[in-house]
C-alpha cells in the first residue's frame, strides 16, 4: 500500500510575513507540487515558536487539497495559527523524501532533508492481545505465557532477562505501577523456560525495593525466589539532540528486556505505555535532571525519549492495561476497567496499538509523532496485524485524559526529592 506522509507548518495569523518570507514559502510549494502538487487540510493549533515561525514537522495519513494553501492563504484557522499539511509520497524504491522546515543555524525557514522507509509488508509487526476481565483470573498465568510466545520471547535456558515493570512512586502505587501479579506471571514463565531473570526498576520517586513494598510487588516476587532490585551504574549515552544521559549498564548488559508497562494517563505525554516506561532505565535522579534541562520543548524532550528506546538491548513488551489509569496521571488516578492484555516485540506498534483502541490519534501523543516523524516501524497503524484477538473487541467508553502540567521540573523539585531519597536510604540503612 502506498503511503503518505503529512508534513505539518505552523505559523501566527496575526504575524504578518515579509515578502522573503512569502518567497520561500512559494518555493517551497514549487518543491512539494514536484513531487506530489497535494496537501492535506488544516489541522488544530499547537504552541508556536517564538515569533511565529514554523516550529515543528509531522508525519500522518490525510485527506488531499491543492499546493495552493501554501501560497500564505488560510482556509481554516484555530486559536490565532495557521497550519499547513504537505504530502510527499513514496518512489518506486520503497523510499519517501520529505523536506520540512525546521529552526537550524538561526534561520527558520532552512530546509533539511529526512529520507524515511515507505510503510508496507515489510514494515508490518504483530501485536497479540487477550481479554483479561480481572487480575485475579485463573487464566492469567495460562494467557500470559500465550501472549510471550506470540511475540516471540521463547528464552534459552541460562538467558539473562531483565523485567523492567512501572514502579512510578510510593504514592499510589498498587495504582500506577504494574499490576504484581502481571509480572509474577511473566516471570514465572521465563523460569519455567530456564532463564535467569532479574526484576529491576529506577523509580522517579524513592528505590524500587521501597516502591515495590507498596504497590504489592515485593510480595509477588518473593513468591517465586525473586527480589526487585534498583537499576544503578550510569553509563552516558549519546542523544541525537546533544549531550548525554545516564543509561543503567544493568539494562544495557541483559542478553533481552522484558517490558512490563503500566498504560495509564500521563500529565507531560497525554500517555505512558512501553516507550516511556524503558525511561525507567535512566538511573536516579538524572530522569528528573533531563525534566528540568529538556523540558523546554517536547520535541526535543521525546527526541531523548526515543533515543533511549532505541539505545537498549533487544526487548520484548507486556503491557498491563486490564485496569489502565485515568483522570490523572502519572501517578494520581482511578483505574479504568479495560480488560485488555498485550504483547509485542515492538514497542511502538503496542503503544501505538493501545492508544488506538483508546480512541486516540497521532497528534495527542508526542511519543506517537515522534516515531513517526522517524519511519519507525510500528508507528503505523495499517502495519499492525493481530494474531489472536483484535482491537474491535474493547470499549474505552468512559477513559478520560489527565489534565495537562508542565513539562520541565524546577529544581527545587528535583533538591527536595533528592533529599526524600537520602532520608529514605539512611532510615533503611
Amino acid at each position: 500500500m502506498e503511503c503518505v506522509k503529512i508534513l505539518h507548518v505552523c505559523r501566527n495569523q496575526t504575524d504578518s510575513l515579509t515578502q522573503t518570507h512569502h518567497a520561500v514559502l512559494l518555493a517551497f510549494a514549487e518543491i512539494v507540487d514536484s513531487f506530489t502538487a497535494c496537501v492535506g487540510q488544516i489541522l488544530a493549533a499547537q504552541e508556536l515558536e517564538q515569533g511565529g515561525f514554523p516550529r515543528a514537522v509531522r508525519a500522518y495519513q490525510s485527506n488531499m487539497l491543492t499546493a495552493s494553501d501554501l501560497t500564505g492563504e488560510r482556509s481554516s484557522q484555530t486559536d490565532g495559527v495557521a497550519r499547513y499539511r504537505c504530502v510527499v509520497q513514496s518512489d518506486e524504491w520503497g523510499h519517501e523524501s520529505i523536506l520540512p522546515f525546521h529552526l537550524q543555524d538561526g534561520n527558520p525557514f532552512a530546509l533539511k532533508k529526512h529520507t524515511i522507509p515507505a510503510y508496507g509488508a515489510a514494515m508490518s509487526v504483530q501485536v497479540a492481545i487477550a481479554r483479561i476481565h480481572e487480575y485475579e483470573s485463573t487464566l492469567l498465568d495460562s494467557a500470559t505465557g500465550l501472549l510471550l510466545e506470540e511475540a516471540g520471547l521463547k528464552p534459552t535456558f541460562g538467558q539473562q532477562i531483565l523485567v523492567k515493570p512501572n514502579l512510578v512512586a510510593p504514592s499510589n502505587a498498587k495504582h500506577c505501577s504494574t499490576n504484581p501479579l502481571v509480572v509474577k506471571s511473566a516471570c514465572a514463565y521465563l523460569l519455567d523456560c530456564g532463564a535467569r531473570v532479574n526484576v529491576a526498576d529506577s523509580p522517579a520517586f524513592g528505590p524500587a525495593s521501597h516502591v515495590a513494598s507498596k504497590s504489592g510487588l515485593k510480595d509477588a516476587m518473593a513468591e517465586i525466589g525473586l527480589k526487585v532490585k534498583t537499576l544503578k551504574r550510569a553509563v552516558p549515552l549519546e542523544l541525537s539532540g546533544g549531550g548525554t544521559i545516564g543509561l543503567s549498564k544493568d539494562a544495557l548488559e541483559a542478553d533481552t528486556i522484558l517490558n512490563v508497562p503500566k498504560l495509564k494517563v500521563h500529565c507531560q505525554m497525554t500517555m505512558s505505555g512501553a516507550v516511556k516506561n524503558l525511561f525507567g532505565c535512566v538511573v536516579g535522579f538524572r530522569k528528573a535532571v533531563a525534566h528540568n534541562q529538556l523540558g523546554h520543548s517536547h520535541e526535543v524532550f521525546r527526541s531523548m525519549l526515543m533515543d533511549v528506546y532505541d539505545a537498549l538491548p533487544q526487548a520484548f513488551h507486556l503491557m498491563d492495561a486490564v485496569r489502565p489509569l485515568h483522570k490523572d496521571g502519572p501517578i494520581k488516578g482511578v483505574p479504568f476497567q479495560l480488560g485488555l492484555l498485550s504483547a509485542s516485540e515492538n514497542g511502538i506498534a503496542i503503544d501505538a496499538s493501545a492508544y488506538s483502541i483508546l480512541g486516540l490519534i497521532p497528534h495527542q501523543i508526542p511519543l506517537w509523532e515522534e516515531a513517526l516523524l522517524r519511519g519507525m516501524k510500528g508507528a503505523d497503524l495499517t502495519g499492525i496485524e493481530y494474531p489472536l484477538e483484535g482491537p474491535e473487541l474493547f470499549d474505552p467508553t468512559g477513559f478520560e485524559l489527565s489534565p495537562e502540567r508542565p513539562l520541565d521540573f524546577h529544581v527545587m523539585r528535583i533538591l527536595k526529592g533528592r533529599i526524600r531519597s537520602i532520608q529514605k536510604y539512611l532510615t533503611k540503612s
